[in-house]
């Protein structure tokens, strides 16, 4: 009912009581964090705070033997994701890649791989690394948006970004130039 009214912040004030009664329960653990990072959408304060439930909410999901491994690789897309968002991309490749190996084979998988690309696109970016570092940030963003679309033909957010990454001229044309064009 609080998510239809869109009153987050209430929902997160009620699993936050509700944590005090079960302490190792990933799945309030997982609404928790959900409850939180919706909430958190507003300020960076509450991002962070988020941040730190999804954290705690991974670690209950990792030690407990009744998590699904769907459900904690969508956890660690989230926080690869909330961590792109706020510029430490070294912990987004580190939850992407994570997410990828919990993944198996499918929509999780490509958007795993997604968001590492866009990590290393955007950690080249903004890096005051030398020049070959950046180009091989670059480099495997590219890769990884290659194994994106062999998962994923279709799938327009991965052909956004690598049209994105031909534009930015960082693909050989002859070699790549395909993979921009609509399937």
């Amino acid at each position: 009912m609080f998510t239809t009214l869109r009153q987050f912040y209430s929902l997160s004030s009620v699993f936050e009581r509700a944590m005090k009664f079960a302490n190792d329960d990933p799945f309030l653990w997982q609404q928790f964090a959900l409850s939180s990072v919706s909430r958190g959408a507003s300020s960076p304060s509450s991002s962070f705070r988020a941040l730190r439930v999804l954290e705690r909410s991974l670690a209950v999901a990792h030690a407990s033997p009744v998590a699904e491994a769907p459900q904690t690789a969508a956890q660690h897309l989230v926080a690869a994701q909330l961590y792109i968002e706020n510029g430490d991309y070294d912990k987004g490749v580190e939850h992407a890649d994570a997410a990828s190996l919990l993944a198996g084979a499918g929509v999780l998988k490509g958007r795993a791989l997604l968001l590492r690309a866009v990590s290393l696109q955007q950690k080249a970016c903004t890096s005051s690394r030398s020049f070959y570092e950046r180009l091989q940030f670059l480099s495997e963003s590219g890769h990884q948006l290659e194994k994106c679309i062999e998962l994923d033909a279709h799938d327009y957010l991965t052909l956004y970004y690598a049209a994105l990454h031909y534009a930015h001229g960082q693909w050989d044309k002859k070699k790549h130039g395909s993979l921009c064009t609509r399937r």
